[in-house]
């Protein structure tokens, strides 16, 4: 019985970690993109911001 509550923690353990990586990778990604999107306080991280244009 120890020995299945072990391979269930160890299981569990494996998943959230793998949530967990996850979740950094979409976080960075959504970070990075925030920037492209509303720009930061001294550029706009994009290729083509151009204003005043029609």
């Amino acid at each position: 019985m120890l020995d299945e509550r072990r391979n269930t923690a160890d299981s569990l353990q494996t998943r959230v970690h793998t949530l967990l990586d996850d979740a950094a990778e979409d976080d960075e990604w959504l970070a990075k993109s925030l920037k492209v999107i509303f720009g930061t306080v001294g550029n706009f991280e994009s290729e083509d911001r151009r204003f005043g244009i029609v």
